[in-house]
C-alpha cells in the first residue's frame, strides 16, 4: 500500500461515521469492496486483511471470508464487529513491513483517539 493510501484507511478508520450513514458490519464491508474495487491490480485491503488473519492469528481461509473472520475474532474478544475491524486493520497497518506507522501517523492517529 502507498502511503497516502494508508493514512485515508487511518482517516477512514477513526472517522467512519464521516464516510457511512450508519457504522453496520454490511455498511463497512461494502465500503471496503468499494474501495477494493477502484484499485486495479494494486493490493486490496480486503484480501491483505484475510491474509493477515490467517497468518497473524492461524485462522483457516475459508469461502465466507474476512467478514466472518472479524466477526469471530470479535467475539473471541467480546467486542463489536465494527471495533474488532478497526482493531485488526489498525493491526495489520502496523505490522506491516511495507509501511510502519511513522512518528507523524502516530501522533495523528493519538489525535483522532483523543
Amino acid at each position: 500500500m502507498k502511503r497516502f493510501e494508508t493514512e485515508k484507511m487511518i482517516h477512514f478508520l477513526y472517522r467512519m461515521s464521516m464516510y457511512l450513514p450508519d457504522m453496520t458490519k454490511d455498511n463497512i464491508v461494502s465500503f471496503m469492496h468499494g474501495i477494493d474495487l477502484g484499485k486495479e491490480g494494486e493490493p486490496h485491503w480486503t484480501k491483505l486483511l484475510d491474509e493477515f488473519i490467517a497468518i497473524e492469528y492461524k485462522v483457516e481461509e475459508r469461502a465466507m471470508g474476512w467478514p466472518y473472520h472479524v466477526e469471530m475474532l470479535s467475539e473471541r474478544e467480546g467486542i463489536e464487529w465494527n471495533e474488532g475491524f478497526k482493531k485488526l486493520m489498525l493491526e495489520m497497518i502496523n505490522k506491516s513491513d511495507q509501511i510502519p506507522f511513522t512518528k507523524k501517523m502516530q501522533k495523528w492517529i493519538n489525535n483522532m483517539e483523543n
